[in-house]
């Protein structure tokens, strides 16, 4: 039996490893707004969003607009394509499917790419709420998305966990009333998952 009645992961990190993908997306994003991109930022990049990125260089609201189009203009051409998965993920997710909890999404990734990718690797049935890029009103740790998700699945956040690998992603679950698991594929963060197969 599950220790958590909802499972919902983060995507980006956490189930696949889109580090190549993600990597061109800015590079791009930066070149068009004539911005100079270091390759070494990129898994700080990718811990925070967009817009904390964009705010780092630029103020101006219409500039947003415009770093978050060519961003996702080079998602669409290359991120499916370039992504992988991680050696554990297929396996932990059966095994969460297979004690019948639900499972649900809450990323920053596009819902739209979310399911290429899914469908691409033969997971795509397995999330009954994916919360996307589209739908999301505030950025994590902000637990709006997250509330989304859980309201889609049908559960109650004091039976959930949110599986990220961001302490971003543990505060937003804290702050949904869940409980908040953090990952860290590279093993350098005391406590952290180093496999989602070590799930509860």
């Amino acid at each position: 039996m599950a220790a958590f009645s909802a499972y919902i992961f983060d995507f980006d990190g956490t189930l696949f490893d889109t580090r190549a993908g993600v990597g061109l997306c800015y590079e791009r994003a930066f070149r068009e707004l004539g911005g100079e991109y270091d390759p070494s930022m990129l898994e700080t990049y990718m811990k925070e969003p967009l817009d904390r990125t964009f705010a780092r260089f630029w103020e101006d609201p219409c500039r947003y607009r415009e770093f978050v189009a060519c961003f996702l203009a080079e998602s669409e051409a290359s991120m499916c394509a370039t992504t992988a998965i991680f050696p554990d993920t297929a396996e932990a997710l059966a095994r969460v499917q297979g004690s019948g909890a639900a499972m649900g999404i809450v990323s920053g990734k596009t819902e739209v790419r979310i399911r290429e990718i899914l469908g691409r690797f033969g997971l795509g049935g397995m999330f009954r709420s994916i919360v996307g890029f589209e739908r999301t009103k505030a950025s994590k740790p902000d637990p709006s998305s997250l509330e989304m998700c859980l309201g889609e699945l049908g559960e109650s956040p004091c039976g959930a966990v949110y599986v990220g690998d961001s302490p971003l992603d543990v505060a937003a679950a804290e702050a949904a009333g869940a409980t908040g698991i953090l990952i860290d594929r590279g093993g350098g963060t005391p406590g952290a998952l180093t496999d989602l197969r070590m799930l509860p």
